[in-house]
């Protein structure tokens, strides 16, 4: 008789907590699922990417080097350098070698915890002119701003676009692209 009488009590102990056992698993698949999400750009920090039309801005193509220092903040350094050779009417060799030289760093606000996320980003150029770019309408210092989307996969694939801003004006409004990889 008493085993009869336990196996209605564990059912009824049972179902009087299951929807404290449902909650209970509900949050430990949610904090494991922020995790997760969180988890591409902790797990892959270092990384490098080239920036087309993007970083440093202004630039034709970039390469940059960063480094994911939270799962909100990325910091990059880079280098782009565009070359022409034109024709010189008014010197007597004829060519002239022209060039921009662009050095630059930034700072990279993303959502904490989504692997694709809107992105704000803060940053600075140093501009060099050589040849007939020299007296171009681009400033030597540029502070810009950055608006967009960033994607970084489980692998440490990188990809961003959106649109940089000059905040003083030292360069044009352009688009960009980045694609890269991050270890």
């Amino acid at each position: 008789m008493k085993n009869q009488n336990i196996v209605p009590i564990f059912l009824v102990v049972l179902l009087s907590n299951f929807p404290n056992m449902v909650k209970a698993e509900d949050q430990n698949l949610k904090t494991q699922t922020e995790v997760n999400l969180s988890e591409n750009r902790i797990s892959k920090r270092f990384g490098a990417y080239l920036g087309i039309l993007g970083d440093p801005h202004p630039t034709v193509v970039g390469v940059n080097v960063a480094y994911n220092v939270f799962n909100y903040l990325r910091a990059s350094i880079g280098f782009g350098k565009i070359s022409a050779t034109t024709i010189d009417l008014s010197g007597s060799n004829g060519l002239t070698e022209t060039s921009m030289t662009t050095l630059g760093a930034s700072a990279k606000f993303l959502v904490p915890g989504w692997n694709l996320s809107p992105s704000a980003s803060l940053g600075y150029s140093h501009i060099s002119f050589n040849g007939l770019l020299a007296d171009s309408d681009y400033k030597t210092n540029n502070f810009y701003l950055g608006i967009g989307g960033d994607w970084q996969a489980q692998s440490g694939f990188n990809m961003g676009a959106g649109l940089n801003v000059s905040l003083n004006g030292g360069a044009p409004t352009a688009p960009y692209l980045n694609i890269g990889m991050f270890f």
